[in-house]
């Protein structure tokens, strides 16, 4: 895969991070191995009282990437790649988010999503727990989602809540529809092709 420069105009899809810690986004972020960044956090620089933006990319499962933070604004520092150790390393296949989860700790989000014809991967659906450090990421273990509902997205009662219901119900049936195609697929009962074109009729939550 080429390397694109990450400009930014793909730093923009980041504004809520970036604004509301007022860095500054017009220039190019990293460089290769890092290429298609999907995710992004302000987490403390390992062994330093300071912040550092942790980055990952899509297309690395075991890569994260740092980048150091001075007067606001990125550093001026190249980029650190911290490799993912520990169990489960590699196993979240397209992280699409990482969140601090207080001291060194960091949590990382895989994709969620089904391929093209409705199917569920197999390294789709997890969540991981890391400790950063200078060297690396640890990862602690992996869980994995076996369903996609509202009881594993929402902590609190989302019953009780009526646009979240509105939501869930959507939710819920992309979900079935989802199943039922994955279903007929493996039984042979539609085609890698119809099944592509029902899977595109669903709405967006897949």
């Amino acid at each position: 895969m080429k390397a694109s420069p990450l400009t930014g105009g793909l730093l923009g899809c980041l504004a809520a991070v970036f604004s509301a810690n007022g860095l500054c986004a017009e220039s190019r972020l990293g460089s290769f191995p890092l290429c298609e960044a999907s995710a992004v956090a302000i987490v403390g620089c390992p062994g330093t009282a300071e912040d550092c933006l942790l980055v990952a990319d899509n297309e690395r499962p075991n890569q994260l990437f740092l980048f150091g933070i001075e007067d606001g604004a990125l550093g001026s520092g190249e980029q650190r790649v911290l490799g993912l150790s520990g169990p489960g390393a590699g196993d979240v296949s397209d992280i699409e988010a990482v969140a601090p989860f207080g001291g060194d700790k960091i949590l990382v989000f895989g994709s969620h999503s089904r391929n093209s014809q409705c199917e569920a991967r197999k390294g789709r659906r997890r969540l991981a727990m890391a400790q950063v450090a200078a060297n690396g990421a640890r990862l602690s273990g992996t869980v994995q989602a076996k369903a996609v509902d509202c009881d594993h997205i929402f902590i609190r009662a989302w019953a009780q809540d009526q646009d979240l219901t509105v939501a869930c119900d959507v939710i819920r049936s992309a979900e079935e529809k989802a199943d039922a195609f994955e279903l007929a697929l493996q039984r042979g009962r539609l085609s890698e092709r119809e099944a592509r074109a029902r899977c595109d009729q669903i709405a967006a939550f897949n």
